[in-house]
């Protein structure tokens, strides 16, 4: 069992070009290729709680930006912890 100093991360910086929301989940495509095996035409390449997107537009400060413009080109970075993807902010 590996504990969390073992646990292999991954971070990346990628670039919104569509999101969708969906009850509580936000779903995200994005610009760069993730290189995800399962992904199919169409379809998602992350999700998320929409409440960590909610998180991180406030952290970084950029509200009326996003209510005016849209969430189209930002760039906002993930990690990945074991098999996860998590949100940390926008760039």
């Amino acid at each position: 069992m590996k504990t969390k100093k073992q646990e292999v991360t991954e971070e990346r910086i990628l670039t919104i070009k569509k999101v969708s929301f969906v009850g509580k989940w936000v779903e995200f495509w994005f610009k760069e290729e993730i290189g995800t095996d399962t992904q199919e035409k169409g379809e998602y390449q992350l999700c998320s709680k929409s409440y960590k997107l909610w998180d991180a537009v406030d952290e970084a400060g950029i509200q009326n930006e996003i209510y005016n413009k849209g969430f189209r080109g930002k760039k906002l970075k993930w990690k990945n912890i074991v098999y996860s993807w998590e949100i940390v902010g926008f760039v």
